[in-house]
C-alpha cells in the first residue's frame, strides 16, 4: 500500500499564489482607507474589515505552507511541472509589492537544490541572482547571517562570466551584469563589500562589457548598456566610504566623479539638474583634493537639495506609487546622504540648525505622500533608516519624539495604536499605584518617602507615559510581515522579533537614555532574568517598577487585541488577567497583578477600554494626529 503523502500539483501552486496576491491587494486597500475615511463609523468598519481580510489571508497563506512543506522536507519529491510552477510564481511575485523575502529565500534554496540535480545552469544562475537580492533584503531587515549569503550568491553568478557565450538566454547573460552591479553599488554601503574591492569588480565588469564575446552577442543591448551606465554612476554612491579607501581608490574615485559630473552638467545645462550621486561625489572629490572647503561643499549641497526637493515635492501629486518612488527617492533625492555631511563637526552649528529642520520636513512630507497601496518592504526600511539616521540632528527632545511617531503613524499604524494603548493602560495603573501602594515607585527617583514621590507625581506620569510610547520603537525596524501578520512567521522572523528591544535601544540617541533600559527590558519577566534579550538583566535597576508595569500593559493590550492581531480566539481582559495571576510568580509583578483585581474602579476602566473602547480610541488617535 502506498503511504506516500500527496504532493501539490502545479495548478494548486498557481492558485495559492494568486490567492496570496489577491489577499494582499485587499489588505492594502483597507490599509489605505484607514488614512482616508474621516467618518467614525466608516473608519471603524474599515478597520474591522482590514482585520477580517488579514485573518483570511493568514488562513489562506497557511495553505501555502502546507503545500510546500513536503517539498522542503524532501526536495526529491519535486516534479518538473511543480518546480517550473514555483519558479514562475517566484518571478511573478517580485521584486515588488508582493515580494515576501523570507519565503522567497526558502523557495529559491529549494529550487536551487532541484535544478542543480537537473544540471540546469541557466536557471541556477537566475536563481542565485534572485537569492542575492532576497538575502540582501532580509539582511537589511535584521537577518545578519544573510549578508554573507547575498555576497556569496552574487559571487556565484559572476563566476560564470567566463562561460558567457554558452548561455543562449539573454536574461542569464544580463544576470551576470546585475550581480556585478549589486556587488559594486549596493553591498559596500552595508560593509558587505570593501570599497577597494568594489573598484576591482568595476574593472572586471568593464573588461567583460568590452570583451569581444559580449560585443558580439549583446553589443546592441540597451538593457545591458543601461546597467553599465548605472554601475558607472552609482559606484560613486560609495562616496562616504572613500576617506577610508586606499590612495589608489581615492584617485580613481575623484577622476570618475569629475568625469560624470562634467558630463551631466553639459547634458542638463546646470549642476542643479544632475542626479544627486555625481553631485555628492564631485564635492567629495573636490574636498579630498583640497580644492574646496568642507563648509563650502555643504553649502553647495544644500542649495542643490532645496531646488530639487522643491521641484519634486511642491508639486505634490495626489498619489505617489511606491514601486516608482522608491527608485526616484533613492537616486534623485539625497536621502540622508546630505545629513551625513551635516553631522560632521566641521560644519558650523548655526548652519546645521538652520538647515536641518527644513530638510527633515521636506523628506517627511515626501514619505507621507507615498501611497500605502503596494508599499514595498524596501520603502519601509528606507523610511526607518531615514528617521533614525537624522534623529541626532534635531535639537529638542520634543522634535525627536514627534519625528519618531510621525514615522510610526504613517507606516506602521498598528504599532502606533499599540504604543498609545499601552500608554493609556500605564496611566490608569500608575494612578492606582500612587493611590494604593506608592512605595512601589520610590526606587525610580531614589526617594525615601511617599511625600517626596507625590511632589514628583506629574513628572512620574510623563516619564511612564513616554516609556510606554517608546517601548516598541524597535518594531519600526522589523520586516513588514511582523506588523501585518498575513501569514505564519518563519524561524528567522521569530528570531528577528526577539531582536526588537535591542534594535529600539540602539536606534535612539542619548536624549533617550532614561528610557534605554525600559525599551531594552520590556520583554523581561518579573524575575529580571528570563525573557529576552538573554544577556540583559533588570534586577536592581531603579526603573524596574516601570519595566514591570510596561510589561503588564504590553501583554494586556496585545493579548486582547483581536482586530489588530491574528488570534483565532478572542480573549477578554478578565481571561488574560487570570492567566497573569496564575503565572505571576515567574512572569509578572504580583503586586501590580493583585492591584488589578483589588481596585474595582481600575478593573472596570481597563475592561471598558479593552473590550468596548479600543476602536473608538484608535479613531480618536487617527483624527488627532493625521
Amino acid at each position: 500500500m502506498n503511504t506516500q503523502p500527496k504532493t501539490a500539483t502545479a495548478q494548486e501552486i498557481h492558485e495559492v499564489f494568486e490567492l496570496f496576491k489577491k489577499n494582499m491587494d485587499i489588505i492594502n486597500m483597507y490599509e489605505e482607507l484607514l488614512y482616508a475615511d474621516k467618518d467614525e463609523k466608516k473608519w471603524i468598519d474599515n478597520y474591522k474589515k482590514r482585520s477580517e481580510a488579514t485573518r483570511k489571508a493568514y488562513a489562506d497563506n497557511t495553505r501555502v505552507s502546507v503545500l510546500l512543506a513536503p517539498f522542503f522536507a524532501d526536495p526529491s519529491t519535486l516534479t518538473d511541472d511543480v518546480a517550473d510552477a514555483l519558479y514562475a510564481e517566484l518571478i511573478d511575485l517580485g521584486p515588488g509589492p508582493y515580494d515576501d523575502a523570507f519565503i522567497a529565500v526558502k523557495v529559491i534554496n529549494l529550487l536551487i537544490t532541484y535544478y542543480r540535480q537537473k544540471n540546469n545552469l541557466s536557471r541556477l544562475i537566475l536563481l542565485y541572482n534572485r537569492l542575492g537580492y532576497e538575502a540582501f533584503m532580509t539582511f537589511r531587515m535584521g537577518c545578519k547571517q544573510h549578508g554573507k549569503l547575498a555576497y556569496d550568491s552574487y559571487i556565484k553568478v559572476i563566476s560564470y562570466a567566463r562561460e558567457y557565450t554558452s548561455f543562449t538566454d539573454f536574461y542569464v547573460r544580463r544576470a551576470i551584469f546585475v550581480a556585478y552591479s549589486n556587488l559594486i553599488t549596493a553591498l559596500p554601503s552595508y560593509d558587505l563589500v570593501n570599497v577597494d574591492d568594489a573598484f576591482d569588480y568595476y574593472d572586471k565588469v568593464q573588461a567583460l562589457y568590452k570583451s569581444d564575446e559580449v560585443t558580439r552577442l549583446d553589443g546592441d543591448s540597451q538593457a545591458i548598456k543601461d546597467i553599465m551606465e548605472y554601475i558607472r554612476e552609482n559606484i560613486l554612491d560609495n562616496e562616504s566610504l572613500i576617506p577610508n579607501a586606499s590612495e589608489e581608490t581615492k584617485k580613481r574615485f575623484c577622476t570618475l566623479a569629475r568625469e560624470i559630473y562634467k558630463e551631466q552638467c553639459e547634458k542638463t545645462g546646470s549642476e542643479y539638474k544632475i542626479n544627486v550621486v555625481p553631485l555628492l561625489a564631485n564635492y567629495r572629490a573636490l574636498y579630498i583634493e583640497g580644492r574646496c572647503g568642507y563648509t563650502d561643499a555643504v553649502e553647495y549641497l544644500l542649495a542643490y537639495y532645496k531646488i530639487r526637493s522643491q521641484d519634486k515635492i511642491s508639486r505634490k501629486p495626489k498619489v505617489l506609487f511606491a514601486a516608482d518612488e522608491e527608485f526616484n527617492f533613492n537616486t534623485q533625492f539625497p536621502k540622508s546622504l546630505i545629513f551625513d555631511w551635516l553631522k560632521d563637526r566641521r560644519v558650523d552649528d548655526e548652519l546645521r540648525k538652520r538647515e536641518t529642520r527644513n530638510l527633515i520636513d521636506c523628506v517627511n512630507k515626501y514619505y507621507a505622500n507615498v501611497s500605502r497601496k503596494n508599499y514595498t518592504p524596501f520603502m519601509n526600511r528606507s523610511l526607518t533608516d531615514w528617521c533614525f539616521r537624522h534623529l541626532s540632528l534635531l535639537d529638542s527632545f520634543e522634535e525627536k519624539e514627534s519625528t519618531i511617531f510621525n514615522v510610526i503613524l504613517h507606516r506602521q499604524i498598528q504599532t502606533f495604536f499599540h504604543s498609545h494603548m499601552v500608554a493609556y493602560l500605564a496611566r490608569m495603573i500608575t494612578d492606582s499605584v500612587l493611590e494604593n501602594m506608592p512605595e512601589l515607585l520610590l526606587p525610580i527617583y531614589n526617594l525615601k518617602s511617599t511625600d517626596e514621590l507625590y511632589k514628583k507625581a506629574d513628572d512620574l506620569r510623563l516619564f511612564i507615559k513616554r516609556a510606554a510610547l517608546y517601548h516598541d520603537i524597535g518594531k519600526t525596524r522589523m520586516p513588514n510581515i511582523i506588523n501585518m501578520q498575513y501569514r505564519r512567521l518563519t524561524a528567522e522572523e521569530l528570531e528577528i522579533i526577539r531582536q526588537h528591544p535591542g534594535m529600539g535601544a540602539d536606534a535612539v540617541d542619548e536624549d533617550f537614555d532614561d528610557y534605554h533600559a525600559i525599551i531594552l527590558g520590556h520583554h523581561k519577566y518579573y524575575d529580571g532574568e528570563t525573557g529576552y534579550p538573554p544577556r540583559f538583566s533588570t534586577k536592581g535597576l531603579r526603573v524596574k517598577p516601570v519595566i514591570d508595569l510596561i510589561t503588564i500593559c504590553d501583554t494586556l493590550d496585545a493579548a486582547t487585541d483581536y482586530y489588530g492581531r491574528n488570534y483565532a480566539i478572542k480573549k477578554s481582559f478578565p481571561e488574560v488577567l487570570e492567566e497573569m495571576h496564575n503565572d505571576n510568580v515567574d512572569h509578572y509583578n504580583p503586586q501590580i497583578v493583585s492591584l488589578l483585581y483589588r481596585d474595582k474602579k481600575l478593573y472596570n476602566a481597563i475592561d471598558a477600554l479593552l473590550t468596548h473602547g479600543r476602536e473608538e480610541a484608535y479613531y480618536k488617535l487617527i483624527k488627532e494626529n493625521l
